[in-house]
């Protein structure tokens, strides 16, 4: 019933990826075991995975922020009743597509599937993992202007 047009539509907590992104909020504005502010970095960053599970394909999204320089060390954290967890992601090569736009569901499945057609010539095309995929959003919801989103493998 409501669209998703605008970024803060009164449904917009609802929203399944908006849940996620206000309990990450709540951890970095505090809601840790040592109290600790944390200040807000970009890109926000979404690991998008799809499993088998009885009855089909389920899609998985995994969001994240990522901690500044001076909490590298020492992260602080979370509280066992958050749903919140630090992860140290691998390094790793990634291959990249950066787009404008309030990106929306469709945005980010058609600009992954552009990137894997645009890396379809390479010699390594057959070990790019293609089940799990990255978006990335670097902009305030209510920047109107100028956007910046990536998706990358």
């Amino acid at each position: 019933q409501a669209n998703n047009d605008m970024p803060m539509s009164k449904e917009w907590k609802q929203q399944p990826q908006n849940k996620s992104f206000m309990k990450l909020f709540g951890y970095i504005t505090g809601a840790n075991e040592s109290g600790s502010k944390i200040s807000m970095t970009v890109p926000v960053s979404t690991k998008v995975t799809t499993e088998e599970e009885d009855g089909g394909t389920v899609m998985k999204e995994e969001m994240g922020f990522y901690v500044p320089t001076e909490y590298q060390e020492s992260t602080p954290t979370p509280k066992a009743d958050q749903e919140v967890k630090v992860v140290t992601r691998p390094e790793m090569v990634a291959y990249v597509r950066e787009f404008g736009g309030f990106a929306k569901d469709k945005d980010w499945e058609e600009q992954k599937e552009q990137l894997k057609q645009d890396l379809e010539g390479r010699d390594d095309f057959s070990q790019i993992d293609f089940d799990m995929y990255y978006r990335q959003g670097f902009d305030a919801p209510f920047k109107f202007w100028g956007r910046k989103n990536e998706v990358f493998f």
